[in-house]
C-alpha cells in the first residue's frame, strides 16, 4: 500500500507540473502580431480628373510571388543572401492579396477611375488592359533599406489576340527608419507607391480613344 501510495503522488506531482509548466509558457509567450501594407491615400495623390477617359478598365492581376515570400511570416534580409521569417510577426492577410488590393488602390487613386478590377474579377475581353507583375524581390532590412524589385507587363488584348504595350523591370528602395516591422512594413508601401506612380505614367502616356475598338 505504502508503495502504491507513493506511486499516486509521484503522478500527482508530475501532472501538477506538466499544467503548471503550460500556464506559465501562454503567460510568457509573445502575442503574434499582424501587419498589412498600406496603400496611396487620396489626397496625397494631386491628380487632375479625367486622367484617363471614361471607357478605360484594368484588371489588376496575376500577381506572382517568389515562393520564399509564400508564408505568413515577414520576410527580412540580414545579409544579400540570407533572410529571416518574423516568427511573431505575420501579414494580416496573404502577402500576394494585400500586395494586389493595395496596388489596385493605388491605380484608382493615381488615374482618377474606379475601373479597376482584381485578377481573376474580370476576364481579359472585359478589360481594356491587363497588368500582371512578377515579383522577384519584396523584402528589407533592419536599419536599411526595403526594397521592390519587379517585372511587370501591360497588354491590351483585341480580337483574342493579346499586344504587349510596356514590359519593364523595375526596382525601388526605401529607407526603413529603424529596427522595428512597422518601420519596415511602411517602407515597403512606399516602395509599392512609388512601383504604383510609375505604371500610372505609362498608362497615362497611352491613347485612350479608340482603345479597344
Amino acid at each position: 500500500m505504502r508503495n502504491l501510495h507513493l506511486s499516486l503522488v509521484a503522478i500527482f506531482v508530475s501532472i501538477s507540473l506538466i499544467i503548471l509548466g503550460g500556464c506559465l509558457g501562454k503567460g510568457t509567450q509573445e502575442p503574434t502580431r499582424l501587419y498589412m501594407l498600406q496603400p496611396l491615400a487620396s489626397s496625397e495623390t494631386n491628380t487632375e480628373a479625367g486622367a484617363v477617359d471614361d471607357a478605360f478598365s484594368l484588371r489588376v492581376g496575376p500577381i506572382r510571388l517568389p515562393e520564399y515570400l509564400n508564408r505568413p511570416q515577414i520576410v527580412t534580409r540580414t545579409e544579400e543572401n540570407k533572410i529571416q521569417l518574423g516568427v511573431f510577426h505575420h501579414w494580416g492577410e496573404p502577402l500576394e492579396r494585400n500586395f494586389a488590393s493595395v496596388l489596385a488602390l493605388n491605380m484608382s487613386n493615381l488615374l482618377s477611375t474606379t475601373n479597376i478590377i482584381l485578377h481573376p474579377w474580370a476576364k481579359k475581353e472585359d478589360v481594356k488592359y491587363i497588368l500582371a507583375v512578377d515579383v522577384i524581390r519584396f523584402d528589407g532590412e533592419f536599419n536599411g533599406n526595403a526594397t521592390l524589385h519587379a517585372r511587370w507587363y501591360l497588354t491590351h488584348w483585341e480580337d483574342d489576340n493579346p499586344k504587349v504595350l510596356a514590359t519593364r523591370i523595375s526596382r525601388y528602395t526605401e529607407t526603413v527608419g529603424g529596427e522595428s516591422y512597422e518601420n519596415l512594413v511602411v517602407a515597403e508601401s512606399r516602395a509599392l507607391e512609388a512601383f504604383s506612380r510609375e505604371i500610372a505614367e505609362v498608362i497615362k502616356g497611352l491613347p485612350q480613344e479608340g482603345a479597344g475598338q
